[in-house]
């Protein structure tokens, strides 16, 4: 993550302003002017189109991993930072999959609550009309992401549950 003195995230119906010293983890559409005062460029870099990029904390590591195995099974292409190493650039690598994914999953859980980079993933995903969510454990949204329904699911989703199969519909919508 890295430390913004500002930032402006124009999604089309609007921007969003991000004051002094926010940290950001996801910036789509704007250049970011770094602390340290490097620039780092607005667009993302050219990504395959996919079904869904899912956005979680990583203390829900275990249960993001059950799930997208899920919704593999199910036939859907699922993108999360699992497969993102040491040296990689971390905000360009999110924001080129953030704008090809057809849909955005965000995995709500009290971590992710406390994770700036699921929150700004997720009101990323809402201003672009990709957002689905769900919980994998019990939590109160706040707005505006209360707004949007948020099924919790059990610990090990299985394939028979409605909630993937209401995952599923959504994305291929």
């Amino acid at each position: 993550m890295s430390k913004i003195n500002s930032v402006t995230i124009n999604t089309g119906g609007g921007a969003v302003t991000i004051g002094d010293g926010a940290m950001v983890g996801s910036i789509v559409e704007q250049t970011a002017v770094l602390a340290d005062g490097v620039t780092g460029p607005g667009q993302p870099e050219a990504v395959e189109p996919f079904d869904l990029f899912v956005s979680y904390s990583h203390k829900d590591r275990a249960f993001v991993d059950a799930l997208a195995q899920a919704l593999e099974r199910l036939g859907l292409s699922v993108w999360y930072d699992r497969g993102l190493t040491t040296g990689d650039q971390f905000l360009h690598q999110i924001n080129a999959r953030l704008a090809a994914a057809r849909r955005v999953l965000v995995v709500w859980s009290p971590a992710a609550l406390a994770s700036e980079w699921v929150l700004n993933e997720a009101e990323v995903a809402r201003r672009s009309g990709k957002l689905i969510a769900v919980s994998c454990a019990p939590v109160a949204l706040p707005a505006p992401f209360a707004l949007t329904h948020a099924p919790l699911l059990p610990p090990a989703p299985d394939l028979n549950d409605p909630v993937l199969g209401d995952i599923l519909a959504a994305v291929r919508a």
